[in-house]
């Protein structure tokens, strides 16, 4: 009954609070279709709206730190809640067919697609470009949930950026940015192939970090260890 179409007024709703300049009318559109998106009937109608989607997506490279720090949040939340089945979590070409056949249940594949091509370069440019504390705790919760997805993690891995942040343990002061972190190591820590990328040094490294939690910091600190790291 909401959803009908594109024109009806829940949705274009939706749309004028996102396409507003006030911050406080995009956080209540991005929380609105989070909260949709989270059925499977709510995520296919968004999903496939492509004005909408593309704003939803630059949402998450905002300037005004609310917005982002709100994108990245809900992004993070939808993925979460409509996670790729094991069979397609590294198989990109597969979805791209269910996709584009338009198979039942392709949803979350294309929501997947989305993340990788276009959300987790935001998120990787986040982590560099906005070190902000508040910011930095959406932003490692998005790359936890982005790890999911293979093709995602093989990415944010290797990343040099991602590893000269991630050993560095005063790169978050804050106490719930540091949590948050820790969260990304966690989920970065179930990958089975971790040490092929960071080498066995910097996985250790990262086992114990998952083990004493988010605010442990080493006795000797890993300098140079992002460089030492396999590729």
């Amino acid at each position: 009954m909401l959803l009908p179409s594109h024109d009806a007024p829940f949705p274009q709703t939706l749309a004028a609070l996102l396409g507003s300049r006030n911050p406080t009318d995009r956080l209540c559109g991005l929380e609105a279709w989070a909260n949709v998106s989270a059925h499977e009937g709510g995520l296919a109608f968004f999903i496939r709206w492509r004005p909408f989607l593309d704003e939803l997506v630059s949402l998450a490279a905002s300037t005004q730190n609310e917005v982002c720090k709100g994108a990245s949040a809900c992004w993070a939340s939808v993925l979460k809640q409509h996670p790729l089945p094991p069979t397609a979590a590294g198989a990109a070409p597969a979805a791209v067919v269910a996709v584009s056949a338009g198979a039942a249940g392709s949803e979350a594949l294309e929501l997947w697609l989305v993340a990788e091509q276009r959300i987790l370069p935001l998120a990787l440019n986040n982590l560099t470009g906005k070190p902000f504390p508040d910011v930095r705790v959406q932003t490692w919760r998005l790359l936890a949930a982005l790890v999911g997805s293979q093709t995602c993690a093989r990415i944010i891995v290797p990343s040099q950026e991602v590893r000269d942040i991630l050993f560095d343990f005063t790169s978050e002061e804050a106490s719930e940015a540091r949590i948050a972190k820790h969260e990304f190591v966690v989920a970065m820590g179930s990958l089975p192939w971790l040490e092929a990328f960071l080498g066995e040094e910097a996985t250790a490294i990262i086992t114990e970090y998952m083990r004493q939690g988010p605010h442990w910091t080493p006795r000797v600190a890993a300098v140079g260890v992002g460089d030492q790291s396999s590729t």
